[in-house]
């Protein structure tokens, strides 16, 4: 019926394979379609637990250093987090990993949106905090602030009005939230691999013959 379907169409001529290939993606498209919606509810509860950690941990303060040293941590925090929700064998990784290498590698497994500029705000707080971190009178932390401010602006006019330590808490929220997405993201991809690798890798019969008499025993 779905070769038939696929014929009247498109009223292209294809062979028995691909009419097979294009059945078997149609098939697939709307598994994973199924496979997302039902995720996307639970994964409702990864921004709900965000969302309680900014509101427990970032302070409501007029020290721009507590909210930039404040903020690094959640977001270094984060940027682990969406690595671990995509690999299969995150503890393979080396825990020592910097804050510039989790962001690259979180920007790379990224499915479409690499280009956000979120990810440049991201690295402009790591600036920031480099500089509070080593020199709390540092010369160049103005003109880092400003270029900040410059950036943040560029995409959130109507903060304007803020002080700088009301922006940049501001401005963490938005990161927050951007890489919450990039968690459900990854933990989506995460479980619909799996679900293929069970689907392509059935377990032998003789392994399931085994499971049986071990439980049985």
């Amino acid at each position: 019926m779905a070769k038939r379907r696929i014929k009247r169409r498109s009223g292209l001529r294809m062979t028995a394979a691909q009419e097979h290939a294009v059945v078997q993606l149609l098939r697939s498209v709307r598994t994973f379609a199924r496979f997302y919606a039902k995720h996307q509810r639970s994964l409702a509860a990864v921004d709900r637990r965000i969302l309680r950690r900014f509101a427990a941990h970032m302070p409501k303060t007029r020290d721009l250093s507590l909210a930039v040293l404040k903020g690094h941590l959640l977001i270094e925090e984060m940027l682990a987090e969406v690595i671990t929700s995509l690999l299969p064998h995150p503890e393979f990784i080396d825990k020592r990993l910097g804050f510039d290498r989790k962001l690259a590698f979180a920007r790379a497994v990224s499915w479409d949106q690499q280009n956000n500029h979120i990810w440049d705000l991201v690295q402009a707080i790591n600036n920031l905090r480099n500089d509070l971190a080593h020199n709390l009178d540092s010369p160049k932390l103005t003109t880092k602030l400003a270029r900040f401010r410059a950036m943040h602006l560029n995409q959130f006019p109507d903060d304007a009005v803020l002080t700088d330590s009301e922006l940049i808490t501001g401005a963490i929220g938005y990161c927050m939230g951007f890489l919450s997405r990039r968690i459900s993201e990854a933990t989506i991809f995460h479980r619909w691999i799996e679900s293929l690798t069970r689907i392509a890798e059935p377990p032998q019969r003789g392994v399931r013959a085994r499971a049986r008499s071990t439980s049985s025993a």
